[in-house]
């Protein structure tokens, strides 16, 4: 199982620097996630993080918040006054803001579902101007981004696929088309 790989952090300056596999960590290289290229050369040789490298998650963004708000001269001095998913968009603006390579995990977690267009809005334009972004989301709004390649994880392993193939897609539509076949189980 991925969860059961530890990761260890160098930390530079309290900034995260190089991630690497714990030598000390038990997992099984046949695993069909520790076979793809990407993983494997991360869990092989680590991977070294650039200057201006940043790990944005939810449960962590309060902190970051805070950490720039302090930086002398910081233009991102009002993100505590915005809501959770207003500031977050301005923090995707502000920093995201040239061609590199990104990695977002669930990003839509913070917005609703016109801030969610408005961040496909935003990442359309960084892959216009050049930019590779790898997007792990539950989102069948974000998956519908016009020229996305989709690789789909499930019990099968990892296969690339079509928007109206997803599981996620099948799932909010039946859901949507008749939500009391869900409610049912859950509520009494």
């Amino acid at each position: 199982m991925f969860a059961r790989v530890a990761v260890r952090k160098e930390r530079s300056a309290g900034r995260v620097r190089r991630v690497e596999r714990d030598p000390a960590a038990e997992w099984d290289a046949s695993a069909w996630w520790a076979r793809i290229p990407a993983v494997r050369t991360v869990l092989d040789a680590g991977l070294e993080l650039p200057a201006g490298a940043y790990f944005l998650r939810a449960e962590t963004t309060h902190g970051l918040y805070t950490y720039l708000e302090a930086l002398a001269d910081s233009p991102d001095r009002d993100l505590h006054e915005r809501s959770h998913g207003e500031g977050f968009l301005a923090l995707l603006e502000r920093k995201f803001a040239r061609p590199g390579f990104y990695l977002l995990d669930e990003p839509e977690a913070a917005l609703s579902f016109t801030s969610t267009l408005s961040l496909m809005a935003r990442l359309a334009a960084l892959a216009e101007s050049g930019a590779q972004l790898v997007v792990a989301t539950h989102s069948p709004v974000l998956t519908a981004l016009p020229g996305a390649t989709l690789l789909e994880l499930g019990e099968h392993g990892i296969r690339r696929t079509t928007w109206s193939e997803l599981a996620v897609v099948a799932d909010f539509r039946a859901f949507l088309d008749r939500p009391d076949r869900y409610l049912r189980h859950l509520l009494p």
